[in-house]
């Protein structure tokens, strides 16, 4: 059996991280956190905290960004430029284009060789005529609807 304040802790915890909304926890996690709410005091106003929480971050809003923080994050490619030439800057190195060009190419010479052939216009036509046999109205049914 496990310790009731360590479940509390743990249950506090994944509050902390994922909010007070259950259906936003993982689904193997719900059934043992609405056990623990059903038969503890601590556990439901912890929760109650949380969505109290949850709420004044939903009112918020998004804040803009300063200008000197969008200063800063833009010039990071000037103050590290070794990172542009290992190709980890803007631009892709070249052979990580031509690896994505050949699986590419790959990929569509493989479905062209394992895809079945179309059937000739004389089959398709003949498979077409034919009646579904689920269909009641192609049965000439329509009268017993």
């Amino acid at each position: 059996m496990s310790d009731p304040s360590r479940e509390l802790l743990q249950f506090q915890n994944r509050l902390a991280q994922l909010g007070a909304d259950l259906e936003r926890w993982p689904l193997a996690e719900r059934a043992a956190a609405a056990r623990l709410l059903l038969t503890s005091d601590e556990a439901r106003a912890a929760r109650e905290h949380a969505a109290g929480l949850d709420a004044q971050l939903l009112s918020a809003g998004r804040l803009p960004a300063s200008e000197a923080l969008r200063s800063r994050v833009l010039a990071i490619p000037d103050q590290h430029p070794q990172l542009a030439e290992r190709g980890l800057g803007r631009q892709a190195p070249r052979w990580a284009v031509a690896l994505l060009a050949a699986a590419a190419l790959l990929g569509v010479m493989t479905e062209r060789l394992i895809a079945p052939p179309e059937p000739p216009a004389a089959m398709q036509e003949d498979v077409d005529s034919v009646a579904d046999p689920l269909d009641p109205l192609a049965l000439g049914t329509e009268e017993l609807l």
